[in-house]
């Protein structure tokens, strides 16, 4: 269990799930994206956020 303050795990959870939010918005992004560059873009997007969340449940594991 990680040894975080009350409030800090409540924000921790917060990010987590507004970074969950964003993930899936730039994933329906790049579904619907025609331009090739744009949707690069977008999934490179999306690919960071996958990268913060994992970074974020890290801090939770500890």
């Amino acid at each position: 269990m990680s040894r975080l303050a009350a409030h800090e795990f409540i924000h921790l959870q917060e990010h987590i799930r507004s970074e969950s939010a964003n993930l899936v918005a730039y994933q329906n992004m790049a579904e619907q994206s025609r331009d090739p560059e744009l949707k690069e873009f977008i999934e490179n997007q999306a690919r960071e956020c996958e990268e913060r969340i994992r970074q974020l449940y890290s801090f939770l594991e500890m």
